[in-house]
């Protein structure tokens, strides 16, 4: 049992030199967010799918939308772990719409 956290840590910690690497203006506490993500797969990162994820964010939001403040690199992240990112954005949008039509409050 202590092989398997040994092991999920230091893919943490490799996962978290990734998203450094390929994020560097991010906030350290989201980089180690998107890493951890990626590690509780037991999945190596992958800044190129991430970044695609974030480029994705950015054409289907305005640009001083909630989804692209401070949580956009962790929103990115939970994107591009899953099989269809465009239907997956989609449908949170949608969610987030209906969210908004009932005075729901945005936060960062």
């Amino acid at each position: 049992m202590q092989q398997h956290h040994a092991e999920r840590v230091e893919l943490f910690v490799s996962n978290t030199q990734i998203i450094k690497e390929s994020f560097k203006w991010q906030h350290a506490m989201m980089q180690r967010l998107a890493a951890l993500l990626y590690a509780a797969e037991n999945k190596t990162a992958d800044g190129e799918a991430i970044r695609q994820s974030h480029e994705l964010i950015k054409q289907n939001t305005k640009l001083f939308s909630a989804f692209r403040g401070n949580s956009v690199i962790s929103i990115a992240t939970m994107l591009s772990l899953t099989a269809d990112e465009e239907t997956r954005l989609a449908d949170t949008l949608h969610v987030y719409d209906l969210m908004k039509e009932i005075i729901f409050r945005n936060s960062d």
